[in-house]
């Protein structure tokens, strides 16, 4: 892609920003520094985050704190006033959770969605959208069969003729998992779990995902379902090929 992108790495408040010109790309990092007497959002680990395309925004929903305690607050990051505003928590708020599966949806004003994640005392499998515009939470009803509560995942949202939010491995009550589902976010917001081929990576969560484009998804490492198997280090790419031809927008969530 012709130009920049950026991805805000939180809480660390850096920026990794790759440039293309004249076929020759540059890599560079810098610390965001926000403006004199702006809030902060308080330290946090397995936080979401996503980046409004459209007003230059970056948000964070939730997290671990310090305590071990799950956190239920919204943070919205103005990158060109660089300043943090915190979103009032009431009732159209998502509970509080860490390790949720999240993506971006940027047709229009864009969207953020939040799957899941885990409360300090139960795995969650609820499925939250924010509205970029409005600067507002709500809860989607989801129909027919859906995946195992869960926590620690790795997704993304597809945008193609059909757009999906993606899932994959995680941790449940059961334990460590490797199903992989889809939802489909356009119109019914029904779950459809899938039956990949090929070498399948065994159960695990936390690992390190990312959705590469319209249609990958690359898994590293994580933890195993036994403690000889914490850290795992190996890498596998989840190729999402459906008969619906995806459009020439990519997306990158983690």
């Amino acid at each position: 892609m012709i130009g920049r992108a950026a991805l805000l790495l939180f809480f660390f408040l850096s920026v990794v920003s790759f440039t293309k010109a004249q076929d020759k790309f540059s890599l560079g990092l810098r610390q965001l520094v926000p403006q004199n007497g702006s809030p902060l959002p308080s330290g946090r680990s397995y936080a979401a985050l996503g980046f409004d395309r459209v007003y230059n925004r970056s948000i964070v929903f939730g997290g671990r704190a310090s305590d071990g305690s799950a956190l239920g607050d919204t943070w919205i990051y103005d990158t060109k006033s660089k300043f943090w505003s915190s979103l009032p928590i009431n009732d159209t708020s998502p509970p509080a959770r860490y390790g949720a599966t999240y993506g971006v949806y940027t047709v229009g004003n864009g969207v953020f969605m939040v799957y899941g994640g885990y409360d300090g005392n139960s795995y969650l499998s609820d499925v939250w959208v924010f509205d970029f515009e409005t600067l507002t939470w709500s809860q989607k009803v989801i129909s027919g069969s859906q995946p195992e509560a869960r926590a620690y995942g790795v997704g993304g949202i597809w945008r193609g003729t059909t757009t999906y939010l993606w899932l994959t491995h995680g941790e449940g009550a059961s334990g460590k998992l490797q199903d992989t589902w889809r939802l489909e976010i356009d119109r019914f917001f029904q779950w459809e779990q899938l039956s990949p081929t090929g070498s399948i990576p065994s159960a695990r969560s936390l690992a390190a995902g990312a959705m590469f484009n319209h249609s990958t998804i690359v898994l590293f490492g994580g933890c195993g379902s036994v403690a000889a198997d914490c850290p795992l280090d190996d890498t596998y790419i989840c190729l999402l090929y459906t008969s619906d031809a995806a459009d020439e927008e990519d997306s990158v969530d983690l």
